[in-house]
């Protein structure tokens, strides 16, 4: 993985509340 997972998981985070 490139990015910590944190960070990762907080990404995925932004993604679904953008798309949602």
């Amino acid at each position: 993985v490139l990015a910590d997972p944190g960070q990762q998981v907080e990404q995925m985070a932004s993604l679904t509340s953008y798309w949602g």
